[in-house]
């Protein structure tokens, strides 16, 4: 498998619990917001919760 496919393998614990304590504020929940959310904490490892707010409209 190549590295894009095992993209649930990224998905950690933060994200998660940011999605789920944001759930009610977030339209639609998919694996194309996952993934992005996945590039934003690896691009932006301290600021990716704020980030992802404002992407998201949180």
């Amino acid at each position: 498998m190549s590295d894009e496919q095992r993209w649930t393998d990224k998905i950690d614990n933060e994200i998660l619990e940011w999605v789920l304590n944001n759930s009610d504020s977030i339209e639609t929940i998919t694996p194309r917001m996952l993934i992005k959310i996945i590039d934003i904490k690896q691009s932006e490892p301290d600021r990716w919760k704020e980030m992802s707010n404002i992407k998201f409209g949180v």
